[in-house]
């Protein structure tokens, strides 16, 4: 019972370190793909909205989270245990009226990481097989 304990901690582990780099790699996907699609800069016209400064583009940040922690951080007292997965997120504090005016009209953040999801699920499969 014990060697069966002891394998199940290591895979555990090894999966979870897994599934962390894959969400951080994710997280990093999608950062970049809303960079190709919505430019940077003062003017600029992008895929979701004119940027009027660049302030909101440029600080689209991605994060992961698995566990409870966000981008290793635990920000949460554990209730989250066994949540996986990635996001994007505005910097700046008006980036959820960019993302909710006009009846999410302008909306980016949801629609990259959507296009991202049925591959990150799919190579998350791969990770917890077995």
């Amino acid at each position: 019972m014990g060697q069966v304990t002891a394998w199940l901690k290591e895979m555990y582990g090894k999966r979870a370190i897994a599934a962390a780099a894959l969400c951080s790699k994710y997280a990093r996907d999608a950062e970049i793909d809303f960079r190709g699609n919505q430019h940077a800069g003062q003017g600029a016209e992008g895929a979701f909205w004119t940027n009027q400064t660049g302030m909101a583009a440029e600080r689209v940040r991605g994060y992961w989270f698995l566990d409870g922690k966000i981008n290793g951080v635990t920000l949460y007292g554990g209730e989250r245990a066994g949540s996986v997965g990635f996001g994007l997120a505005h910097t700046v504090e008006y980036g959820k009226w960019l993302e909710l005016a006009r009846n999410r009209k302008n909306a980016a953040l949801e629609p990259t990481v959507t296009a991202l999801a049925h591959s990150f699920f799919a190579d998350l499969r791969k990770i917890y097989a077995d």
